[in-house]
């Protein structure tokens, strides 16, 4: 008989745990923690592991949509497969987003695939950023699902229909932070602690994994909505810099006193000249205003030379706080799909100082969406409900009142 080779597998102590948690009678099994605890990863190699047990399991591991599963849990899929020198290509289906292994099959799609939620069984299922989705969503997929439920979060929110599931009697919660991950680098670990002396509330979720507190947020006129209407009075494209921070670019719709948001672009590490690659598929016509960081010059000459029409932002003293306060003057929706964006918006917030008070100053953390939304309504849209009269007159004339009627002013 040839020898059976050894699967060497590098796992947490957050593996083991949800390991031994597959082997109890409990059917859901939630992990709740704070960012890089490897939740997703460690669910995802047990799932590969459980496949040199037993054949002809369907694993699905779904996400609210699929641009955001393809870049998070998919990538880690594939990421764990070829470490373990276990990837063949034959298997791997690219454009369904599945992957045969040893008689078994994982399944990557979105919520919105409704053929996949609603209409076919699976016997186990990664509900990956679980608090994404909606209470239905849950439910749908919990009536066909015939083994485990695992489910996998950072507890932003301050309620959420997810903690009322983690309280039944057949479910099983797993708390993590990023010190159970003992293969973070050392520039993630620094950053993470950062957010102690920093953003004290932020270090409550992503730090600590505990349940947030939102006393400080900044945008409440916002909802969300299915898409992207065609019948916006006008239609601008806002963007924001960064290489390690995310590159931002959003498009912008405004109607009467509505603005409707849409996410094109929010990644981290992308090049300059890829983002201009990538620009003639996502504006509709090379005349479109686009408004970016003015601090970024050298990025929007080049943008600028490649033919598109962008400028920059309007970045004077108080611009910040006023750019915010123009935001609110309107009702905003963002669309579904737009999960950073939303994200961001859930999570923009004041600074407080050692003593809780909120200062006049919003938060760096999460600001890369409002930001790239700020730009150009300020700069191109500026508030409808601000007029401002400069008026020069010798010390000693009177003046009687005076009625100004409000107009809209462009910044």
């Amino acid at each position: 008989m040839p020898d059976k080779k050894k699967l060497r597998l590098k796992a947490s102590t957050v593996y083991k745990r949800n390991h031994d948690a597959f082997q109890s009678e409990k059917r859901i099994i939630s992990n709740r923690g704070g960012g890089r605890s490897s939740k997703t990863y460690s669910i995802l190699q047990l799932f590969i592991t459980l496949c040199f047990e037993r054949t002809g399991l369907e694993f699905d591991i779904v996400r609210k949509t699929l641009p955001a599963l393809r870049t998070t849990a998919y990538k880690d899929f594939l990421d764990i497969i070829k470490s373990l020198g276990l990837y063949d290509e034959k298997n791997h289906n690219m454009s369904e987003l599945t992957y045969s292994f040893r008689g078994n099959t994982f399944n990557f799609y979105s919520i919105d695939n409704a053929q996949k939620v609603r209409g076919r069984k699976r016997d186990h299922i990664l509900l990956n950023e679980v608090n994404e989705l909606t209470l239905e969503d849950f439910r749908q997929i919990s009536m066909r699902t015939t083994g485990k439920i695992f489910m996998d979060y950072n507890p932003s929110d301050e309620e959420s229909w997810v903690y009322d599931i983690e309280q039944r009697d057949d479910a099983l919660r797993i708390d993590s932070t990023f010190l159970d991950n003992p293969f973070n680098a050392q520039p993630v670990i620094d950053e993470i602690k950062r957010l102690e002396s920093e953003d004290p509330d932020y270090w409550q979720v992503y730090g600590l994994g505990l349940i947030g507190r939102r006393r400080e947020i900044i945008f409440t006129n916002w909802d969300t909505c299915d898409e992207f209407p065609t019948n916006c009075d006008e239609v601008i494209y806002g963007m924001d810099f960064g290489f390690n921070d995310p590159k931002v670019f959003l498009k912008l719709g405004k109607r009467g006193k509505e603005i409707f948001l849409h996410e094109l672009v929010y990644e981290r590490e992308l090049m300059r000249s890829e983002l201009i690659n990538r620009m003639p598929g996502l504006v509709g016509k090379r005349g479109t205003e686009i408004y970016a960081d003015s601090e970024d010059p050298e990025t929007i000459a080049d943008i600028h030379s490649n033919g598109w029409n962008i400028k920059p932002s309007n970045k004077e003293k108080g611009s910040v706080l006023f750019g915010i306060e123009a935001i609110k003057a309107y009702k905003v929706w963002i669309t579904a799909s737009s999960l950073n964006l939303i994200r961001d918006w859930k999570n923009y917030k004041w600074k407080m100082d050692k003593n809780g008070k909120i200062l006049d100053e919003p938060a760096h953390t999460f600001s890369h969406g409002p930001d790239a939304a700020r730009y150009p309504i300020y700069t191109h849209w500026g508030n409808p409900h601000k007029s401002v009269f400069t008026m020069e007159t010798p010390n000693e004339v009177y003046l009687p009142e005076m009625e100004f009627i409000q107009t809209s002013r462009n910044y």
